[in-house]
């Protein structure tokens, strides 16, 4: 899964002219095989990183990431928290936002939540596929899903944009292709 570089993440922490990271921990959730990860965690002291699958919590680990379970995060504060493409992919995404809401440090804490729009929800650990919860996101174009989402979703959680943008993103493909290539909005939030 290729979402963005490491120059291309410190643009969004707005880090691009800083030789070293005021931010020292990073929460990577649903972190997968690690690939991003690995070109976030040079930016900070101490990484963290949540995943279902037992494979890709072996992997992390052997990258040496604190692999955290996946509802229960200790009595930490993370500086940045990533969320990259799970939000439409997993069990309770205002649940989790919440959660992340919680966890994140009040500060200077940043939140980096990347979704490919229109939103599709999609969660592959039950039968029938479908989130237990709803996000309720109005509009079918792009344009009017992010104002749904910042006005009815993120700023009633108390979070506030800081930056919004749109990048290729690139991730593994299925039978019928190798790989898949995507449009990610990203969105940088900070607590209100």
């Amino acid at each position: 899964m290729f979402v963005y570089s490491t120059k291309q993440f410190k643009t969004l922490l707005d880090l691009e002219s800083q030789s070293e990271s005021p931010f020292s921990t990073l929460l990577d959730i649903g972190a997968g095989d690690g690939s991003v990860t690995e070109r976030m965690s040079s930016l900070f002291k101490k990484v963290y990183a949540t995943e279902l699958s037992p494979t890709m919590q072996w992997r992390l680990s052997t990258y040496g990431y604190t692999v955290l379970d996946t509802d229960h995060w200790g009595n930490m504060k993370f500086d940045v928290i990533t969320c990259l493409n799970v939000l439409d992919r997993c069990e309770k995404p205002l649940t989790l936002l919440k959660q992340i809401h919680n966890y994140l440090n009040p500060e200077n804490g940043r939140l980096i939540i990347s979704l490919v729009l229109p939103f599709k929800p999609y969660f592959e650990y039950n039968n029938h596929h479908h989130p237990n919860e709803s996000l309720q996101i109005e509009g079918d174009l792009p344009e009017e899903q992010i104002n749904s989402l910042l006005l009815n979703i993120f700023q009633p959680i108390g979070f506030h944009l800081k930056k919004l943008t749109r990048l290729p993103y690139l991730c593994e493909g299925d039978i019928e292709r190798s790989y898949y290539f995507l449009f990610d909005y990203l969105f940088v939030l900070e607590m209100s």
